[in-house]
């Protein structure tokens, strides 16, 4: 985690090479004003915040281009600094968002033959079993959704496992 201290005239007392690295192309020197490093994020009214009546961590979420950061401001106690605690979390936004597309998809996939599966079942109890051509007809529906049920359970796993294979990032 990147770690930089301010202090009260929202000056950088410390910045470790986490914070550096996470922050390249922003100053982060000691002694420096800290800067607004974000278009969309005020972080020097964060920072100001931290100085006021709070003894509690102040959370937020910061998103720059392509990556997004999970920002703690940890409050100054008197007559000491406060404290920025940034991590990267892009990876992890990324990976979560993966895993609700792969559900959501699984669950149209899996919904599409049990609707079929359903629907055939109201028809056959609506009176359709009494004829023995259309029985049959939706006996064989029903069964052709089971067994696309079937294969579809079979792939799960082995697509999950796709899904998230280390060094993969989607």
């Amino acid at each position: 985690d990147g770690v930089v201290a301010i202090d009260s005239e929202l000056r950088i007392a410390f910045a470790n090479a986490s914070a550096r690295r996470l922050l390249a192309g922003h100053e982060l020197a000691v002694g420096a004003p800290l800067a607004d490093l974000w278009p969309d994020f005020p972080l020097r009214p964060f920072a100001q915040s931290l100085f006021e009546e709070t003894d509690r961590p102040v959370q937020a979420r910061v998103v720059e281009h392509e990556r997004t950061f999970a920002l703690v401001g940890i409050p100054a106690r008197a007559g000491t600094d406060a404290i920025l605690v940034l991590t990267d979390i892009s990876e992890r936004e990324r990976r979560e968002r993966a895993e609700r597309e792969f559900i959501a998809n699984a669950a149209h996939e899996l919904g599409s033959p049990l609707t079929a599966i359903v629907a055939s079942l109201e028809v056959l109890q609506g009176g359709a079993k009494s004829d023995p051509a259309e029985r049959d007809r939706f006996l064989e529906l029903i069964e052709r959704q089971t067994s696309r049920l079937s294969r579809l359970r079979r792939a799960l796993p082995t697509l999950a496992r796709a899904q998230h294979r280390p060094g993969d990032t989607a």
